[in-house]
């Protein structure tokens, strides 16, 4: 199910004259960028500076991009623990430009990887993605005071539609509360964090594109001992890890896109990516 063009009312992205210029928006990547075109609605929309696919953690960007930052009135990101490259390159942008890391919004809740780093995947909590929504209307209506109500409405039907979503997923999700689940990759600790789905292991840690030997052989012993529910990759991820991982039991896996890859960028996307997940582990039980 695609949950966000069924949802999308007029009311919810108000138009109106605007009374003030509309501020120049740069978003990082796609799942901000959509929160953050949901709040502008009408009235004009964000640039997305990393598409989806591209690895945020790594990544050059073009002269285009570099004059988008530089141009940009406000730019909203999620923080250098997703992108580390992007840090210096903010920090050398224009007196007028005003940038806002997510990872430091009022309200977010962070979680650790084992290690003690920050995990940076926190817009996969719904209940961060409404801070979120919330930093990036005070500052929009801090730059464009004069189209403050437009923003406001708008960010309150985004946050019941994220509400209403969150609710809608609680019946498709019990059946995997306390599941076992091996992930292709380690970045969704905050939505199985959120939705009690226990995560057993992941493939592929940090920024790895393939498991040692000694990793792999510990996931195949637990896959084997009968107390994994699920095994889901991630897109791009190669099937052949499943084939190794699980013997050839699981050939054609649920891929969830913790990131929007496979999705429509715009307005519609964090909506989408979240009924994405909540429809991939809904079939944790079945899916091993």
């Amino acid at each position: 199910m695609r949950y966000f063009p069924r949802l999308l009312a007029a009311a919810l992205f108000s138009s109106g004259p605007a009374l003030a210029e509309v501020p120049n928006v740069v978003t990082d990547i796609a799942p901000l960028h959509s929160l953050a075109a949901m709040v502008m609605g009408d009235l004009g929309k964000p640039a997305l500076l990393i598409s989806g696919e591209n690895d945020p953690h790594h990544m050059q960007l073009r002269p285009s991009q570099v004059r988008a930052l530089t141009g940009a009135d406000l730019v909203f990101w999620v923080g250098p623990d997703l992108t580390p490259w992007l840090d210096n390159t903010l920090a050398s942008v224009g007196a007028s430009t005003s940038t806002f890391a997510m990872i430091d919004a009022a309200g977010i809740t962070l979680r650790h990887f084992p290690d003690g780093t920050t995990d940076p995947h926190l817009w996969l909590d719904p209940d961060n993605a409404i801070a979120m929504i919330d930093a990036i209307t005070d500052a929009l209506i801090g730059a464009d005071p004069n189209n403050g109500d437009i923003y406001t409405e708008n960010s309150q039907g985004v946050v019941h539609m994220i509400d209403d979503l969150v609710q809608t997923a609680m019946p498709k999700l019990a059946a995997a509360a306390g599941a076992q689940a091996i992930l292709g990759h380690d970045s969704l600790g905050y939505f199985t964090d959120r939705f009690a789905i226990q995560i057993a292991g992941a493939l592929s840690n940090g920024d790895a594109t393939r498991p040692g030997a000694a990793h792999l052989s510990k996931l195949r012993k637990l896959y084997q001992s009968g107390t994994v529910d699920c095994v889901f990759l991630e897109p791009g991820q190669n099937p052949a890890l499943l084939q190794a991982l699980t013997g050839g039991a699981i050939t054609d896996p649920v891929r969830l896109d913790p990131i929007g890859v496979l999705l429509e960028p715009g307005a519609g996307l964090y909506i989408n990516l979240l009924d994405g997940l909540i429809d991939g582990f809904s079939t944790c039980r079945t899916a091993r």
